[in-house]
């Protein structure tokens, strides 16, 4: 959901918003709607703090909503200007920040310290899945009645499918996301490798994404040229065209809050093969919209993708998914259904 989308739709209602963004201020006709831009590229600087208190108390706010990088900030100021209502985005999974951090135990327990408290300066945090919710109370102690569930969304971008290639002619396989340990995507590749030498069966996978994994995985797509294809960070509109041209997209993470390249690929009609962690399930069902992989080991996912190569080779039953995967999209994660939720909320709130 675009938080830009949020903010017009708030002010067209009639209350007075105040947008930040990390990109320059756009021109801007809507009425009630003023945009500024934060003073750094990460708002978490005693700079960024004292600029958003004159602005927040310049504005006479009533109501704020945080996310990413701007929580911690955002929790102190907002306090201490006594911010009538105070929401925030909660959108990880506690276990799988746990599995990329290099700090210290102690350094950790004092992150998980402040991060806690900094959620306890909020009224009501907004989780993107249920899991999301039960990460927040398991890891921080929030309180059941102070989670909301409303789902990431997308404005849909899937109007107009691509084709998908003749399977006939090699099956395609697509993975974007974050190059680090929580995603598992070693692992994966290796569990692709398995399955497409064993079966000599003509297929590629593509890989986009970057991080601190990236050179082995390079390394791998160097020595199987035939089967991989690295691609590192590509725009977000090559991302689609990967995704539609594609037979399946492929989630390899660990731990998921809420799995945004799964939504995205249900939007494009585009089946999934995943690990059923984290919000995952909520998004995606077994044989339905693709096929979970029961483990994380490269022999699980060969499994995997011997089972979904067979799903697409059955022609009726792969274009049964294709289309439940899109229906699945409109039915629970369109931009406006979850938009409207999320302002009923807080104009509820302001009238209070």
């Amino acid at each position: 959901m675009s938080s830009k989308m949020l903010a017009i739709q708030l002010a067209r209602q009639g209350n007075k918003v105040l947008f930040l963004s990390h990109s320059l201020p756009e021109e801007n006709h809507t009425p009630n709607l003023e945009i500024d831009t934060w003073p750094n590229n990460r708002p978490n600087t005693f700079r960024s703090a004292l600029w958003l208190w004159h602005l927040l108390r310049k504005n006479k706010t009533q109501i704020v909503l945080a996310h990413n990088a701007a929580i911690n900030v955002v929790a102190v100021v907002s306090l201490l200007t006594r911010i009538q209502y105070r929401l925030a985005y909660y959108h990880s999974a506690y276990e799988a920040s746990l599995m990329d951090i290099t700090a210290s135990a102690f350094w950790v327990w004092l992150r998980r310290l402040r991060k806690g408290w900094v959620y306890r300066c909020y009224h009501q945090l907004v989780c993107v899945s249920q899991f999301a919710a039960a990460d927040a109370q398991q890891w921080f102690d929030v309180r059941p009645n102070k989670c909301i569930v409303i789902y990431n969304a997308l404005l849909d971008r899937g109007k107009n499918p691509l084709p998908k290639p003749d399977s006939g002619h090699g099956l395609q396989f697509f993975s974007a996301g974050r190059m680090d340990a929580g995603k598992n995507v070693e692992q994966m590749v290796l569990g692709f490798l398995a399955f497409a030498q064993k079966h000599n069966t003509p297929c590629r996978l593509w890989i986009a994404g970057e991080g601190p994994l990236a050179p082995a995985i390079q390394s791998l797509a160097n020595e199987h040229p035939k089967y991989l294809k690295y691609l590192g960070g590509i725009p977000y509109p090559q991302v689609d065209e990967f995704i539609q041209n594609s037979h399946a997209v492929v989630a390899s993470t660990k731990a998921e809050a809420f799995g945004m390249t799964v939504l995205e690929s249900l939007m494009l009609g585009t089946p999934v093969l995943a690990n059923e962690t984290g919000g995952i399930p909520e998004i995606m069902q077994h044989q339905k919209h693709g096929l979970f992989v029961k483990g994380f080991l490269p022999i699980d996912w060969e499994d995997g993708f011997e089972k979904m190569a067979a799903a697409i080779g059955n022609k009726n039953l792969y274009a049964i998914w294709q289309k439940a995967c899109r229906e699945r999209y409109l039915e629970l994660f369109t931009a406006e259904s979850q938009l409207a939720r999320l302002v009923d909320i807080l104009n509820k709130k302001q009238r209070e």
